[in-house]
């Protein structure tokens, strides 16, 4: 306490010494409260980057989980077009060759066997398969019995 006392009094006597060390322990007050300020604001700029990089980080979830779902949409559209690409040519295919078969048909005869083939492939093939009812059509000769009139 005795040093205090020789501080303060030297303060008013006018020592130099005792001045100088009075400004030094000023100085050293002041400058821990300024780096104590410094430190503060620079904690508050570290919470204020974590929080943005919290931020930036959930939206980056987000977009992968976005990215992930479109890229699965994306597979899931290339092979459902590619499903209706085989599809669409298999029909195609079946329309030609129905269409080749009404085309090979006799322009001056009977059509019964043509058409009786075309109907027999579209059986084949499912189109307007038997549904069981028992309300079956055909059986009959295919055409075989058309006569043609003559000409006039």
């Amino acid at each position: 306490m005795g040093g205090v006392l020789k501080l303060v009094g030297g303060f008013f006597s006018g020592s130099t010494l005792w001045w100088l060390i009075g400004a030094v322990g000023v100085g050293l007050f002041a400058f821990a409260g300024v780096q104590t300020v410094r430190l503060d604001a620079a904690m508050a700029r570290v919470e204020v980057a974590d929080v943005r990089i919290a931020r930036w980080r959930d939206a980056n979830i987000q977009n992968m989980e976005t990215i992930d779902r479109l890229r699965r949409a994306r597979s899931r559209i290339e092979v459902a077009l590619t499903e209706e690409r085989d599809r669409r040519s298999r029909s195609e295919a079946r329309y030609k060759s129905f269409i080749e078969g009404v085309n090979d048909a006799p322009d001056d005869g009977c059509v019964g066997p043509a058409v009786r083939g075309l109907f027999d492939s579209m059986r084949d093939n499912g189109v307007g398969a038997d549904s069981g009812d028992g309300s079956d059509r055909g059986g009959g000769s295919g055409g075989a019995d058309i006569v043609r009139a003559p000409p006039e």
